[in-house]
């Protein structure tokens, strides 16, 4: 059994130059169920740590506390992934609560990652009053949402209540102390991305750009919940995963950028200027990508096992 502990009273919140955090590792040779309760109720911990900082007076604190929590749940998503073959239909419920209570902040977050990416775009002369226009709205829209969650924004109390049931809901985990189910979630990870890379490769949309970010950044997670297999072995990857998880972000945030401004009447420039830098960083993602997506799934979930115990 997957036994979690009750969220604490009081919640410390991961340093910012702690990434991911450490606790997001397992350790090879303890106990698969206990370590999976471990690593689950550090990100737990500070998921719901993030969600009482949006009630900061300190407008950057939210903002951040936004993004961080929309990252713990991506990590809960990825860690039930991974053992996903030992889930069976759990899995599904376990999901859709944790996508659910991120979702209630991706229009603040896309507010803000809009006007940072106008930002990104500006050439050597500045904004031109086109894009000042659609970055003031943007700001104007995320400076809103901001304040709304300062003053105790429902959406902030719905996320909590979907993380809570997410919480109990791995309590009913009944995970084999057994390394089968994640080789096996880990074969399924790398296919996925190997799939949606090639996919990407001969047809770079941005659906199909989109689909192969979730698959690497579940990927990336996935590494990292691993690493510790062989530390020295797996640093390359980790590296070549942070940085292909930032390029297809960016084309992510430049796609979303497009979606948001076309068809308006001054949003004509920023989409010529956002289609051509994300011509130069498909580029450089799919270099990188055929360098991590070289493999056969069996034979990189082997290499990444090889120094599992179990």
């Amino acid at each position: 059994m997957c036994t979690l502990k009750k969220g604490p009273k009081s919640r410390s919140v991961r340093p910012e130059s702690d990434k991911t955090g450490c606790v997001f590792e397992l350790n090879p040779g303890d106990s698969i169920p206990e370590d999976i309760a471990r690593v689950l109720d550090g990100v737990f911990d500070d998921a719901e740590g993030r969600l009482d900082a949006m009630g900061s007076p300190n407008p950057v604190d939210v903002e951040h506390a936004v993004h961080q929590f929309r990252k713990r749940c991506k990590e809960l998503r990825a860690v039930a992934r991974l053992v996903r073959p030992a889930l069976g239909p759990r899995f599904r419920d376990f999901n859709h609560l944790v996508r659910d209570a991120s979702a209630q902040f991706s229009a603040s977050r896309d507010a803000h990652v809009m006007a940072e990416t106008i930002d990104s775009l500006a050439p050597a002369t500045g904004l031109s009053p086109d894009l000042l226009a659609i970055r003031d709205r943007q700001v104007d829209v995320a400076a809103a949402a901001t304040i709304s969650l300062q003053q105790g924004d429902e959406r902030t109390g719905v996320a909590r209540e979907l993380v809570a049931a997410a919480r109990v809901a791995a309590n009913g985990w009944d995970l084999p102390d057994d390394a089968a189910p994640i080789v096996k979630g880990l074969t399924l990870s790398y296919r996925q991305g190997r799939q949606s890379f090639r996919a990407a490769k001969r047809k770079p949309t941005d659906d199909r750009m989109h689909e192969w970010r979730k698959s690497t950044k579940n990927l990336g997670y996935h590494v990292q919940l691993l690493v510790a297999t062989d530390r020295d072995a797996l640093a390359a990857l980790v590296v070549d995963l942070d940085a292909l998880g930032d390029l297809i972000g960016q084309d992510h945030d430049l796609a979303v950028l497009i979606e948001g401004v076309r068809g308006t009447d001054e949003g004509m420039e920023a989409c010529e200027l956002a289609r051509k830098r994300q011509h130069k960083v498909r580029k450089k993602a799919l270099r990188l990508g055929k360098r991590i997506y070289g493999e056969r799934p069996d034979d990189f979930a082997e290499r990444i096992m090889v120094g599992w115990s179990r």
